[in-house]
């Protein structure tokens, strides 16, 4: 199992900029990941971390969330946990900020980002999570040119083309992969040297939902929500890549899907672990920066 946890800006419940896309701030990382860490009891885990032009622009340089906390990298460095890349590829519209839409310029800005990263002390610019699923072939092309080892932004099942979000990975499945050198989303023969590792999607159905829909597994969901198609998961599965942002953890609000709340996460990590454990398997907890420096891809897709 690999848990792994996106330092993102917070989230406003409630606001008109849901996202803050426009004024990030990192009460997560400040007060949310002490309190996971102090659930984790010294389990491995990763860490993707924002450094971007957007955070360079409204805040001065790259590495000014790992410099604004630099007591919580020491203890994520200290109870077991790596630290890796988190991206978004954000530019100004106006006074406010948005996803970079055009393709050549994304791989612009992934390059400029990557190149002032990669020269930071506390981040692996080489294992990378592009924000909001972005991808495309140029982009998964210039990721391998550049010396990135592994990428988990696929979000298996799922695509989007509206206001918010512009992302497709609807012929991902949950197995990693050597992306396809014409095809990100799938492997084939002729392939790029670099591993895709998606985030676990199953089936859930929220409230406010008509139907199931896949979504990542999040341990900041409400377990009953979370766990309604877990189980044929694990018995046909041998990992399981989790997702979650360390605000969701604090108590900022109310939500269908999202506990927010210590506690939630608490009861989701031993609900897994004995879930597994009743179908007979033994968790292992790995963090994901491990594989990106297997030499053998075939022999690590094999075990």
């Amino acid at each position: 199992m690999f848990l792994t946890f996106d330092v993102d800006q917070d989230f406003s419940i409630g606001a008109d900029d849901y996202y803050n896309k426009s004024k990030p701030i990192f009460k997560g990382m400040q007060e949310g990941m002490p309190r996971i860490m102090e659930k984790l009891q010294g389990t491995p885990f990763s860490v993707f971390l924002r450094a971007d032009y957007q955070i360079q622009q409204l805040y001065g340089r790259y590495a000014y969330v790992a410099e604004k906390h630099e007591d919580v990298i020491d203890d994520i460095k200290r109870t077991g946990g790596e630290i890796n890349w988190h991206i978004h590829t954000y530019e100004r519209m106006g006074a406010e900020w948005g996803q970079i839409i055009d393709e050549n310029k994304l791989v612009e800005r992934f390059e400029e980002d990557y190149e002032n990263v990669r020269m930071l002390e506390n981040i692996d610019a080489n294992v990378v999570r592009v924000g909001e699923c972005v991808m495309n072939n140029l982009l998964m092309g210039k990721m391998t040119q550049l010396g990135v080892k592994l990428d988990s932004s696929a979000l298996p099942g799922r695509r989007r083309f509206d206001e918010a979000k512009t992302f497709d990975w609807s012929r991902t499945t949950n197995q990693m992969y050597n992306p396809s050198k014409t095809d990100y989303q799938v492997t084939d023969n002729i392939h790029f040297d670099l591993l895709e590792v998606p985030m676990t999607t199953v089936q859930m159905k929220a409230s406010y939902d008509e139907k199931p829909i896949q979504r990542y597994f999040n341990m900041a969901f409400h377990t009953d929500i979370l766990f309604q198609e877990m189980d044929n998961y694990i018995a046909n599965n041998q990992y399981l890549v989790t997702i979650t942002h360390p605000y969701e953890i604090l108590n900022e609000g109310s939500h269908s899907l999202i506990g927010y709340s210590i506690d939630t996460f608490a009861k989701n990590l031993s609900e897994l672990v004995q879930r597994i454990q009743l179908a007979g398997k033994r968790p292992i907890f790995k963090r994901i920066g491990d594989l990106a420096y297997e030499n053998n891809f075939a022999k690590l897709f094999s075990k």
